[in-house]
């Protein structure tokens, strides 16, 4: 009798991981947003709570690529900051529910 290869639970589930299109793009997307929120401190052209009411309702631009708000505070940076709160709230979420859902199940 030939020698039966074994494989690994490991390996059938990267295997059927990378088999499906969704789920590789999914997780790239995860992924980058992961990477945009904890990189935002660097990247954030501007201050997120700094007001400039000199340019209040400014249209995107090469100076504020998404624009300013009612108080002239940039967007962008403001939407990079932001993604830090989404994260930490995702994520705490995820723990309470764990930790609320394990000890019942």
């Amino acid at each position: 009798m030939g020698a039966m290869a074994t494989i690994s639970q490991r390996e059938i589930l990267i295997r059927t991981f990378k088999s499906n299109k969704t789920s590789v793009v999914g997780l790239f997307m995860a992924l980058c947003v992961v990477t945009i929120a904890l990189i935002s401190p660097w990247i954030s052209p501007y201050d997120p709570i700094s007001q400039d009411m000199n340019v209040q309702h400014a249209p995107p631009s090469w100076t504020h690529p998404f624009g300013t708000d009612s108080y002239g505070r940039d967007q962008l940076s403001r939407i990079l900051w932001g993604s830090r709160v989404s994260l930490v709230v995702g994520i705490l979420s995820v723990l309470l529910a764990m930790a609320a859902g394990i000890p019942l199940a």
